[in-house]
């Protein structure tokens, strides 16, 4: 059960910021109330977007175009890997080097989709985060129902196995 809702917090959290920082991102030029819901992601993106110009030396809000792809490949790498991290701290399960791939594969092919075709807004931006998420928590067989699958079909091909082979090989 602990490792049912460790997933759920974890999926929760990659899509809640996936889809606020997106949101954030659209409305950059509206102010929206600091303590609401988007305005905590609206300052988040302001932050990252002061600090971004800091670093290259220009203004604040100078090169807005070139920082809207860095914020993109920002949103696509940290909000799964942050849905993860609660999903690890939450479960205690050991960790591999395979979600860490799948990230870093997901989130180029991602960012080079948006090159190409129109974004699908911020519930499109929840969706890939989920996605990327469970892809993560299934390189780790974390899904009962996939583990339990597995098991049953190395049940039924022991079951065929021994329906096939001729009764004088059974003899064992």
């Amino acid at each position: 059960m602990k490792h049912r809702w460790s997933t759920l917090v974890g999926a929760l959290t990659a899509a809640v910021l996936a889809q606020g920082l997106v949101y954030a991102a659209i409305h950059f030029d509206k102010v929206l109330p600091a303590w609401s819901y988007y305005g905590i992601f609206q300052q988040v993106a302001v932050a990252v977007e002061s600090i971004w110009s800091r670093v290259h030396g220009w203004p604040p809000l100078s090169h807005v175009q070139d920082f809207g792809w860095f914020y993109a490949a920002v949103i696509h790498l940290s909000c799964p890997l942050i849905g993860f991290l609660f999903f690890g701290l939450l479960s205690r399960s050991r960790v591999s080097w395979k979600p860490f791939l799948i990230v870093a594969l997901c989130a180029p092919v991602e960012t080079l989709a948006h090159r190409f075709f129109d974004s699908g807004g911020p519930w499109m931006e929840a969706s890939f985060a989920l996605t990327v998420f469970a892809l993560m928590v299934a390189s780790l067989g974390g899904f009962p129902a996939i583990r339990r699958y597995s098991e049953f079909r190395n049940e039924i091909r022991s079951a065929l196995s021994w329906a096939v082979n001729p009764m004088w090989k059974r003899v064992s």
